[in-house]
């Protein structure tokens, strides 16, 4: 196992084990990706999603935006994660909206993805790219299962320029930042695949709209802490809030921002 390979691995787990957490579920809630379901109907229809495409939400979380292509879109969605306790939760949210034969769940690594050629109408990869060291692998993965004049679609962190020191390693990684690319950098990636033309859209509001809650809810759970009603490290709230600030302000200087991704074989 090379180097690169352990590192890669090492940042999933990462992520897979914060975004399960307790902690980050009250602050975020299901919907992991900034946008939440308002972004996610954007990026269905800009994909021109219909009844019964087959779908595939790589790096699914606790399975929000499946849930939503199957509910509004009658999409056939499977959703693939790395993290066995989002997939329960999804596989038994999917039942309790009477949804589990129009979204299933399962374990996957996007980097090889466990489907046949030509299998998904449609690929969506919401906030998930920028987590991954290597972005070639999986975004190829998802070009292989596309049937012919399938539709891509990627939501994620933009970045421009460099990041200030404390988002960077593993805090700016796990938070989708430390491995952003800029707008170019991944409609340049989309337009590789070959897949067909590449529409790329900002939305900054995103990510702001997703700070400014996060810190609302970052000083309930201070207060709740103090009180005894939470039982979470102060050093962590602390830590959470300043790159929480750090983030904000880069968002402020136009450093960091929101893309939305689609390429769409005519």
């Amino acid at each position: 196992m090379t180097q690169e390979t352990l590192s890669a691995q090492l940042a999933r787990a990462c992520c897979a084990d914060f975004y399960q957490s307790d902690a980050v579920r009250l602050l975020v809630g299901d919907s992991f990706h900034p946008g939440g379901e308002r972004l996610t109907r954007m990026l269905a229809e800009r994909m021109r999603l219909g009844p019964d495409d087959r779908v595939l939400d790589v790096g699914c979380g606790r399975g929000a935006s499946a849930l939503l292509l199957a509910r509004e879109w009658g999409c056939r969605v499977v959703g693939i994660d790395f993290g066995e306790r989002n997939l329960e939760e999804a596989s038994r949210a999917a039942v309790d909206a009477g949804l589990a034969e129009r979204a299933t769940f399962r374990s996957g690594e996007a980097e090889a993805l466990d489907f046949a050629d030509g299998a998904f109408d449609a690929v969506i990869c919401e906030c998930v790219l920028s987590t991954f060291p290597d972005k070639v692998t999986p975004l190829q993965e998802m070009r292989r299962v596309l049937a012919a004049k399938g539709r891509l679609g990627i939501t994620d962190v933009t970045l421009r320029g460099d990041l200030p020191e404390e988002l960077q390693g593993v805090a700016g990684q796990v938070a989708c930042i430390g491995g952003a690319l800029s707008r170019e950098g991944y409609a340049g990636l989309l337009e590789a695949l070959d897949v067909g033309s590449v529409v790329a859209e900002e939305h900054s509001w995103a990510v702001a709209d997703m700070l400014k809650e996060l810190q609302g809810k970052l000083l309930l759970a201070r207060m709740a802490s103090a009180m005894g009603a939470l039982d979470l490290p102060d050093a962590g709230l602390t830590t959470a809030q300043r790159l929480l600030g750090a983030a904000e302000a880069q968002v402020s200087a136009g450093n960091l921002g929101y893309g939305l991704f689609v390429a769409v074989a005519p």
